[in-house]
């Protein structure tokens, strides 16, 4: 016997130093988070989710719940608990597979005695699945979608000189069992911060292992016959916040000839911000005949113990991207700029007019270049100190490399030197007010810099003919750069600037001019102006997260001003997600009547009041 759990805990122990070792590297390279289920694919706790996890990403997790049981007219306890730890992995879109053990532990407090322990694996649960989008309205935050599941419990043989010690400790005994499969139809309801996941389902029953059960379970208590279960599952969550989920479900089955079974559990997900997930919550018994710990109510092993009708639950969940997607192949364009007379190696700038790409320089040694691109099609500008410049068309195709060589000719010395001359000027301006800017103008290719006139914000330079990339800067804006800006000589070209105002965290900006229909949140047309240049601003500080605040006037009831402040935030919300701001950077929030700027009592204070202000969290 001694030795029977000698073996059974050092297993316990190896598979610990396993899975410790698997947190420790998964934490430390965690990514993205899935919020997985207790069996490791995609949803609550124990109700799956129709959508699985996002493809070439492996889902780590361990959870714990643990129960209590006392027992009548003693002061001995029973304590009971499950170990949860699972693998789970996306190979493709709409796929997901996952990989459950469970590992039990009982454990028998007695005061005036030597307590009984034990720890044993209970069953492997490997899980397929599969779902897809039925409808989705990313601009709403509206979704449906379908799912199925497919699952497989093979369970772990107990050790019967383990097993045997527990029932004599007042636990119900182990029934060696064949393996047991099952199915999940799901579904999901996804409206803006809401999620709603329905699951309904069938499990085989687990057949006794070799139509033989030990003696010591039969001689204290005769286990269920085996049979059919109906299972069901309901889940809710609503994101309170970007970093955490209340989370409720409720669990049952129904069996033939057995009780049904249904418990509900609500919860709290900490989503942190470096890719671990955190689970809290409790189960609740709602039938009479059921409870979390399989025990007797006492040591004659005549009645079942029914104490506990609660446990409570641990878990903690990471994500990685090491078996990601690949990125999309690229392309590589290399070669060669020489002399076109004598083949000597140029050190020459090469710029991209018309792309985003930046200017890269020849090596002057030996006049090699290469650059990694995106396929496609660009448009090569070279160019080198006492050389005519060239410009050339380039198609590249992806994971193919493609060899362009350069010559570039000397400029002739005329006999009367006249350089080919343009003049660039223009003005740069604030976007919002339109008032004139003191800016630094750079010209990047010949890395001349110009000071506009503070008072008009107009620049003027005198430049050789070519293609040019021009770059403003102001104190508190956004920079601006234009590439592809073409000089002529003996011309004059235009190039203005509007900069964008930087914002910080912190900042609260008042948008004035945006109009609801009376007593609704519907924006009215004459709004959208303001709301466009909402959006410049967003685009141009690309990095900021707002808080969308609505405020009303005091007319009306606190309630109702508070609902209507909170509707026409996520009106505005709404409307800047379908000009492209993603939804993760804006939060709507309604502040009703609380946080006035001026008296209520006058005409012109209410509707100083009645507002929509932008609040700077995150720059």
């Amino acid at each position: 016997m001694n030795e029977d759990k000698k073996k059974e805990e050092l297993m316990i122990v190896k598979f610990s130093k396993f899975t410790l070792l698997f947190i420790i590297l998964f934490l430390a390279s965690s990514v993205l988070l899935s919020n997985p289920t207790f069996y490791g694919t995609k949803g609550i706790y124990r109700t799956y989710a129709a959508k699985p996890t996002e493809m070439g990403y492996l889902t780590f997790g361990l959870h714990g719940d643990y129960a209590y049981s006392d027992i009548a007219n003693s002061d001995s306890a029973r304590h009971f608990g499950n170990i949860n730890t699972f693998l789970g992995y996306a190979p493709i879109n709409f796929f997901e597979l996952a990989l459950n053990a469970q590992i039990q532990m009982r454990y028998y407090n007695r005061p005036k005695s030597e307590d009984v322990y034990n720890f044993a694996f209970k069953s492997l649960r490997p899980i397929i699945k599969i779902g897809f989008p039925v409808f989705a309205d990313p601009v709403n935050h509206v979704g449906f979608n379908l799912g199925a599941s497919g699952f497989m419990n093979i369970p772990w043989q107990p050790i019967e000189s383990s097993d045997s010690q527990m029932v004599t400790a007042g636990f119900i005994g182990t029934v060696p069992r064949d393996l047991s499969f099952g199915g999940l139809f799901l579904a999901d309801l996804d409206f803006n911060v809401m999620s709603l996941h329905f699951n309904l389902g069938y499990e085989g029953p687990a057949n006794f292992k070799n139509d033989s059960i030990p003696s010591y379970i039969i001689n204290t208590f005769s286990p269920l016959i085996p049979e059919n279960r109906f299972l069901w599952g309901i889940g809710f969550e609503i994101l309170t916040g970007p970093y955490v989920k209340f989370l409720f479900e409720a669990i049952g089955k129904h069996c033939d000839n057995a009780m049904d079974t249904v418990f509900i559990t609500p919860g709290i997900r900490f989503i942190t911000p470096v890719g671990v997930t955190i689970d809290l919550g409790a189960d609740f018994v709602t039938t009479s005949d059921m409870d979390f710990v399989p025990d007797y109510d006492s040591t004659d092993h005549v009645y079942i113990n029914q104490r506990s009708k609660w446990r409570v639950f641990f878990g903690i969940t990471s994500s990685s991207a090491i078996f990601a997607k690949p990125p999309p192949p690229k392309a590589t364009i290399a070669g060669k700029v020489i002399d076109s007379e004598t083949s000597d190696p140029l050190g020459a700038t090469i710029s991209f007019p018309g792309s985003d790409l930046k200017s890269i320089t020849s090596n002057p040694e030996t006049g090699l270049y290469k650059i990694v691109v995106d396929p496609g099609i660009y448009r090569f500008h070279v160019i080198a100190n006492g050389y005519k410049w060239v410009e050339k068309p380039i198609r590249v195709v992806k994971g193919q490399t493609e060899v362009v060589d350069f010559t570039l000719t000397k400029k002739k010395e005329p006999i009367q030197p006249e350089k080919k001359q343009g003049i660039l000027t223009g003005k740069v301006i604030s976007s919002k007010e339109k008032k004139p800017l003191q800016a630094n103008v750079t010209i990047v290719e010949v890395d001349k810099k110009i000071v506009t006139d503070a008072s008009t914000g107009v620049y003027k330079v005198t430049l050789e003919a070519g293609t040019y990339t021009v770059k403003t800067e102001a104190n508190n804006y956004v920079i601006n750069a234009k590439p592809g800006v073409v000089v002529i000589d003996k011309e004059t070209t235009i190039q203005n600037f509007e900069l964008t105002e930087k914002i910080v965290k912190g900042q609260v900006i008042t948008l004035r001019g945006i109009y609801f229909d009376t007593g609704k949140s519907t924006i009215r047309p004459e709004s959208y102006p303001v709301l466009d240049d909402a959006v410049k601003v967003l685009q141009a500080n690309a990095k900021v997260i707002v808080e969308i605040a609505g405020h009303t006037d005091s007319v009306g009831s606190n309630s109702s001003n508070m609902r209507l402040s909170e509707a026409r935030a996520n009106s505005v919300r709404s409307f800047l997600i379908s000009r492209g701001i993603p939804p993760n950077r804006l939060l709507a929030r309604g502040y009703g009547e609380t946080m006035p700027i001026a008296s209520n009592a006058t005409r012109d204070g209410r509707q100083m009041n009645r507002r929509i202000e932008f609040r700077v969290l995150s720059d």
